[in-house]
């Protein structure tokens, strides 16, 4: 008996009668029907039954089976097997310092499957459920791929992908400056990163200083301000923190003078109870400082150590008969002025600019301690700085009340 055989996938193959024929089998393999080259053939190699194994390529084959004598002969079964060779690995994306995963949290993770020796098409199943051939946007842990083709051959691979610890920025602690006081004016910023992937890139932004690259800055604000420090990790991955730098305004101008001085709280020597704002020049503040005086005015004592309050909204001032209290502060158009007395009497508010200077009268008019008198200032018009209330009962003492207009 001859067989015609269409070899689809190239392969170790087994024809073998072993287990199908009761009598004397002979095989021959040949490349044509009559003639041809004769690949393999057997006899006996299981009993009196016959079994060949030879590679083959794709493409047509003829099979011989023959008996030995004319007793020889009845039914059989021809057993055709191919052993599989199926061959799969999986290669996942290797990022900067070796991770596969970028950032924290992210799914990312790629892997690409590559398979060899396959019959056919192939059915993908990966222990996530997917059933593409490649991985995309996993998150880190272990995962298997089986690949099974036409001819029933499967295969396994296993692949663990991994990501870095959480990025994190640090911009350091809240730090006070004193606007006025050179020596001081001005606070150096550090950053610092963990996890991600280093090395890292560092940037700060404010409203006022736009975007400044680098790890460290020195910042000289004249309002207080927040800072933003991002941090950007090989991988492209970001991370971001804040920090407060509260300012304090100690400028001041003593009597008539438009010479600007320093503003200080002086405690007399004896008498710890009686603090006194002074306004003195700036060459004799490094003085002052070394036998216990504070820089700012004695009501400015704490503002900044305050962690509720980011900008001086009010100031209660215990010697005056009288409080203000402003809002917003600072402000890009308007305020709000709620002026409280204790004394009856004659009062009145100035606007002044830092060089003391009359910007607009605000209220000239008698009040007493039953009055709640609330004041709208518009502020629109006036170019941005450090303008003063000037507040004071007429004919008594004056509080200078510092508004910031952005």
């Amino acid at each position: 008996m001859k067989l015609e055989m269409e070899i689809v996938c190239p392969g170790n193959y087994t024809i073998s009668t072993c287990n199908g024929a009761s009598w004397d089998t002979y095989l021959y393999l040949s490349t044509a029907p009559c003639g041809g080259t004769v690949l393999a053939s057997n006899d006996d190699n299981c009993g009196l039954q016959s079994s060949i194994t030879t590679f083959l390529q794709a493409g047509t084959y003829y099979l011989v089976i023959e008996d030995f004598s004319s007793f020889s002969q009845g039914d059989f079964n021809l057993d055709i097997s191919k052993s599989c060779a199926l061959d799969l690995s999986l290669n996942p994306v290797f990022l900067e310092c070796g991770y596969n995963i970028s950032c924290n949290g992210l799914s990312d993770g790629e892997v690409f499957s590559s398979v060899s020796n396959s019959c056919g098409s192939l059915a993908y199943s990966w222990s996530d459920g997917s059933t593409a051939p490649n991985l995309s946007g996993a998150s880190a842990g272990s995962y298997s791929l089986i690949v099974t083709d036409d001819f029933g051959c499967s295969a396994v691979d296993n692949v663990v992908l991994t990501e870095p610890n959480v990025l994190s920025a640090d911009a350091g602690n809240d730090q006070t400056v004193y606007y006025g006081y050179t020596p001081q004016s001005c606070a150096d910023l550090s950053g610092a990163a963990t996890g991600g992937c280093a090395e890292y890139s560092f940037s700060w932004s404010e409203s006022g200083i736009g975007t400044i690259k680098g790890e460290d800055i020195s910042v000289c604000p004249t309002l207080s301000s927040d800072y933003t420090l991002t941090v950007t990790d090989q991988n492209g991955c970001s991370a971001s923190d804040d920090v407060h730098v509260c300012v304090v305004d100690v400028t001041c101008y003593a009597g008539n003078s438009q010479v600007q001085k320093v503003e200080m709280c002086h405690i007399p020597h004896g008498n710890s109870g009686n603090p006194q704002t002074i306004c003195i020049n700036e060459s004799a503040v490094a003085a002052h400082l070394a036998h216990g005086c504070s820089l700012g005015a004695c009501s400015e004592q704490g503002i900044c150590s305050n962690s509720g309050a980011r900008y001086v909204s009010e100031h209660i001032i215990e010697e005056y008969p009288f409080n203000l209290m402003v809002s917003p502060n600072p402000t890009s158009d308007k305020i709000e002025i709620e002026m409280n007395v204790s004394e009856e009497g004659s009062y009145e508010i100035e606007l002044v600019n830092a060089y003391g200077q009359l910007v607009k009268n605000v209220f000239n008019g008698h009040l007493s301690p039953s009055d709640v008198n609330i004041l709208a200032v518009d502020l629109f018009e006036l170019s941005s700085g450090i303008y003063f209330l000037k507040a004071n009962r007429i004919g008594g003492r004056t509080m200078l009340y510092k508004v910031y207009k952005m």
